[in-house]
């Protein structure tokens, strides 16, 4: 227990010597204000729990958000971090003074982004508008939402979607990683219908990933190569328990396909 404490001493200690140090999404507008220069909001009170709460995140990891105050230096948004910081004897903390409107919409995207409340469509137009912004580079952003940056590439990918796709995705409930198999068909038309197949035939993700691969070197579904592929992937799914035969006949221009399955 005392080896603890001294660890949270140190860690406490750490974060006064610097100044509480702050790396989230909002660097380029922090400015450490002295604790005694911001006005708190008087009116609000904290139970111990929360309190507690608070001073443990900041002990543990510093400042994921800063706070927010007007150009007279009363408290805007932050109120249980700033009494928290108070309680641990902090000096100086990270503070956003006058944040314009833009700075509060994008502070309640992130907040929305790291409680999951959006579809994966949703989670990716708004890292795009997070990410389209100067201030914000990928690697920022994800630290921010507690991501790794390939989180934010691999979001940021699903916007190649067509909206006509992303309606058909939603409706269908083809899941992320599917689609991410998906977007390696270039051709919007090929990848409805594989985004169809897909569902129908209830695809798991390796089965998505080896049926795209059959497609994903020639986009034209009605050429010899796509049918070429098509058999090698039906055989490659099935040819290898042994418990079935591919009969292969051809009318009017069309190629049809028997499978037999033994029981």
């Amino acid at each position: 227990m005392k080896n603890d404490e001294g660890k949270q001493k140190t860690c406490i200690d750490s974060i006064k010597a610097e100044n509480a140090l702050y790396s989230g999404l909002y660097q380029s507008l922090i400015q450490y204000i002295d604790i005694n220069d911001i006005k708190p909001d008087s009116s609000r009170s904290y139970g111990r729990l929360t309190l507690t709460k608070f001073m443990s995140s900041i002990t543990e990891t510093g400042f994921l958000r800063p706070i927010f105050i007007n150009s007279e230096g009363s408290i805007i948004d932050g109120r249980k971090r700033l009494a928290a910081s108070a309680a641990l004897g902090i000096t100086k903390i990270p503070t956003v003074i006058a944040p314009n409107p833009l700075v509060f919409k994008d502070d309640l995207m992130i907040a929305k982004l790291k409680s999951e409340q959006f579809d994966f469509f949703e989670c990716a137009k708004t890292l795009k508008e997070l990410t389209d912004r100067y201030l914000y580079s990928q690697e920022n952003v994800a630290f921010a939402i507690g991501k790794s940056q390939s989180f934010v590439a691999n979001k940021l990918r699903l916007l190649n979607y067509t909206d006509e796709e992303r309606e058909l995705i939603k409706v269908l409930g083809v899941s992320e990683r599917h689609c991410r198999t998906l977007l390696r068909l270039r051709d919007p038309t090929l990848r409805i219908e594989a985004i169809r197949r897909v569902s129908d035939l209830r695809m798991n993700v390796r089965s998505c990933e080896e049926y795209v691969s059959t497609l994903a070197d020639n986009d034209d579904p009605s050429s010899e190569t796509f049918e070429r592929d098509l058999r090698r992937f039906i055989e490659g799914r099935l040819c290898a328990k042994h418990v079935f035969s591919l009969d292969t006949s051809v009318s009017d221009g069309s190629s049809f396909y028997t499978i037999k399955i033994s029981k």
